[in-house]
């Protein structure tokens, strides 16, 4: 899109290819389109050498159309990567707090150290168990052992 804005300008001088005229001029279309998808894309990153700037009035407003575009899909995508990181510490969290509670009640209580640890093995392997479906944790065991249930 940056290439077809300054084309369309008709390759003036103050367009950015009209300022870079030494990196285009004598190549094939194809290497013109793929240098410009390049300052688009140093662009969008903000790692741009300084060659693109806009200084004509169509380049502003598509500059402009196409930084909103990439602030609100980086948003976006950041939104959606930090929420699947929280929903996926949810089971995580939960055991901590049951492991927190259970750690105040063996101390308000206090069970013996024995008690105290069988209590946290059965907690963490309660935790561990329940992503794992029935088939798959009896699939180890005879059918007589796995018929019982």
């Amino acid at each position: 899109m940056f290439y077809l804005v300054a084309q369309v300008e008709g390759h003036s001088r103050d367009s950015w290819v009209g300022r870079n005229a030494d990196r285009f001029l004598g190549r094939p279309t194809t290497e013109r389109y793929l240098l410009s998808l390049y300052y688009s894309v140093s662009a969008f990153t903000g790692l741009g050498d300084g060659a693109l700037f806009a200084s004509t009035v169509p380049e502003a407003a598509f500059m402009i159309l196409y930084l909103f575009f990439n602030l609100f899909l980086a948003a976006y995508i950041l939104g959606t990567v930090t929420m699947l990181v929280v929903k996926g510490d949810e089971r995580s969290k939960q055991f901590r707090e049951r492991m927190s509670s259970l750690n105040e009640f063996s101390k308000t209580n206090e069970l013996p150290p024995a008690l105290h640890s069988a209590m946290q093995e059965h907690l963490d392997v309660t935790f561990h168990s329940d992503q794992a479906p029935d088939e798959q944790v009896l699939a180890i065991y005879p059918t007589a052992i796995r018929s019982i249930r």
